[in-house]
Order: C-alpha cells, then sequence, then structure tokens
C-alpha cells in the first residue's frame, strides 16, 4: 500500500510540524537564489 505525506497547510507551530508532518527545509536554496540573484 502506498504512504501519503500530510503536508501542514495552515499549521503555524513549527514544532508540531517538524514532529507531526512530513517537512522539507528550503533554507539552502532560498540563500542560493539570494545569492545569485535569480529570479522567481
Amino acid at each position: 500500500m502506498k504512504q501519503h505525506h500530510v503536508m501542514p497547510i495552515g499549521v503555524d507551530d513549527f514544532k508540531r510540524i517538524r514532529e507531526e508532518y512530513y517537512y522539507v527545509d528550503k533554507t539552502g536554496f532560498i540563500r542560493t537564489l539570494i545569492d545569485g540573484h535569480s529570479q522567481l
């Protein structure tokens, strides 16, 4: 059976997000965009 990951839409408690949901840290990606002067 395929497992589905729930995205934390509307959850503003970061601790809860880290403990109960599927979380992907995009901090490094954002830094790359800023340093490379990329347009979104």
